[in-house]
């Protein structure tokens, strides 16, 4: 989990390495996989979409989306908004950790639009990822500037 960033959207750091030889094949991840976090309290989805072997931890389901019917970033939206959510939570076990059952999951009603609109969907939400990101930056850098400006001015 510490590999996953803060918006739980994707891989940040190079994870806890192994040796692959000891690790059947089929459990590899493969580009387009979408991770869902099953622990805790933050029950998210992401696309693995990295240029390296990997294996996920018992942290994640894995759903392998058929790539004819379905596009995985819209998959990781949907789950990842609020009707989804809603239905995730009604589902969660346990007390102090909680987490999502595989049955749960399995049964998330999702609606899927034509390609070409999973497409744009995934497409502008990934714009508005990038977006939000942006604007955190230029306004963290208005700050600094600000309050260099203002201690500037106390000497």
């Amino acid at each position: 989990m510490r590999d996953i960033d803060k918006t739980y959207s994707k891989i940040q750091h190079l994870p806890h390495l192994v040796k692959s030889e000891e690790i059947p094949f089929k459990q590899f991840l493969q580009t387009g996989d979408v991770l869902f976090i099953a622990k805790g309290s933050n029950n998210y989805a992401f696309v693995f979409d990295e240029n390296y072997k990997a294996v996920a931890s018992s942290v994640f389901f894995v759903l392998r989306p058929d790539m004819a019917r379905a596009n995985s970033y819209y998959i990781a939206w949907y789950i990842n908004k609020q009707k989804a959510q809603a239905y995730l939570h009604i589902g969660k076990e346990g007390s102090s950790v909680t987490n999502i059952n595989k049955n749960t999951l399995e049964h998330l009603p999702v609606e899927l639009p034509p390609m070409e609109l999973q497409a744009k969907i995934a497409r502008v939400h990934q714009l508005l990822q990038k977006e939000v990101f942006l604007t955190k930056a230029i306004l963290k850098k208005k700050e600094l500037f600000i309050e260099n400006i203002l201690l500037t001015n106390i000497h």
